[in-house]
Order: C-alpha cells, then structure tokens, then sequence
C-alpha cells in the first residue's frame, strides 16, 4: 500500500539515555526511553490480556498493510490491532487521524517518519500471539547466549535490567522441531550464539523457527534470578 507520508532511514544519532516513568492513568502503564525507539505501553485492559507497545510520534517500518481505519485516534487504532488475531503491528498517522493494520508477514527495518508512530500488540494467554513467532528482532546487543530453548532466553534477558527485547534463533531454521538453537545435542557442545537481548529494536524481520518479545517491565530486585552462561558483548 502506497504510504501518504514521506520517509526516510533512520540514523543513529538518537538520545542514548535511559528513564522510566509510570502513570496511574487508564492507557500508559511504561515508558522507557531507548537509544533507538520508545516503549510505551498504552494498552493493558482487565477485560483483555493483551498488551500493546508503540514508538514515540516519528518512527514506523513500511509494508505488512492489510487494513485500513479512518478517523480514528491512537488507542482505538491500538484496540483494533490487540483484537484482531492476524494483527502484529500498527501504524497510526496523527494528523490523517488513519489506522494501517499490519499483518504477521511484517518484516522491514525501523525509519523516520512524519508524524507517524508503529506499535506492536502481544497476549501472553495466546499461544499463538504470545511472541513474535517466525520473527527475530534486530537492534543494539546487550548479550549474546548459547544452548538456550525459549524460554531461558526470555528469562535470562529479563535479568539485564537495559534489556527490552529477547529473540531467539534455532540452528537450523527448517526444524520445525527445534527447541534448542544451534546446539550439538550429541556431543553437548555450543556452535554459536542463539539468543540475544536487546535494548532496543531497529528491525523485525521474517525468520521462520525464531521468535522474540518484549520483556516488558520488572522490579528492580527480581532481576538476580538463576544464573545463565551470558557472554556480554560490551
């Protein structure tokens, strides 16, 4: 779908530091400023399990559309992707007051552009919205580990407290089996590095067996959990 705005690469000269702060409101549960994108949740209802994230106004990542809203505000654009179950993404254009749903094949890199904003939904009781499945994530590393399923990725990012992404990657991606990522189960010997965290995202592309996440927020004295073999990249 042709894009009503102009855009551009995103460059890398973006604030660097960190803050979080919360709100007692009914939409914004976090905001934490990345080197690259902004997090903020803006929808986290009791009436629905899902959650969804967006960047700060300027930020998007063309392709996936396959729906279209017109006047509609940011959190009604945000509803319509965490209630629809091929939706992983939107795209909210403030001025046009327009809504782009973008599919689950979404797969392209972070850019500049005008007064737009991209946010992604998940739902941690759907087994199949729960991550982003046949998807890895691309963005500054904050640790590289090997050997891990799944879920030891997602828990041993959630104890780096800069941390906002994990994506994991198995050996081979046609094993639709695989639970262990580049792995020699035989002779138990590491081949690489599988699992990543991030603290921010510059990309999100198409990578069948691979999946990533958001570690959404914790509390400062739950991160020294169990111990995982992590190999910092800085």
């Amino acid at each position: 779908m042709a894009s009503l705005l102009g855009s551009e690469p995103l460059t890398t000269t973006m604030p660097t530091s960190f803050s979080t702060s919360t709100t007692d409101g009914p939409i914004s549960s976090l905001r934490v400023l990345y080197p690259f994108m902004v997090f903020f949740s803006v929808l986290s209802s009791s009436h629905a399990s899902g959650r969804c994230f967006n960047t700060e106004k300027g930020l998007s990542i063309e392709g996936g559309d396959y729906r279209r809203l017109r006047s509609i505000d940011h959190r009604g654009c945000a509803v319509e992707c965490r209630d629809d179950p091929s939706c992983l993404a939107y795209e909210w254009m403030e001025s046009a007051e327009l809504c782009y749903l973008k599919s689950r094949s979404l797969s392209g890199d972070l850019i500049k552009k005008k007064d737009t904003l991209i946010g992604f939904c998940l739902d941690e009781e759907d087994e199949l919205r729960d991550r982003f499945r046949d998807h890895a994530v691309t963005g500054p590393e904050l640790a590289s580990l090997a050997g891990l399923d799944g879920d030891q990725c997602k828990a041993a990012c959630f104890t780096i407290p800069e941390a906002a992404i994990y994506s994991w990657t198995p050996d081979d991606d046609e094993d639709d089996d695989a639970t262990i990522g580049l792995w020699t189960a035989l002779f138990r010997v590491s081949a690489g590095r599988t699992c990543k965290c991030m603290g921010a995202l510059r990309s999100i592309k198409l990578v069948f067996n691979a999946f990533s996440g958001f570690l959404g927020p914790r509390k400062r004295r739950l991160r020294q959990v169990k111990q995982f073999n992590i190999h910092s990249r800085y």
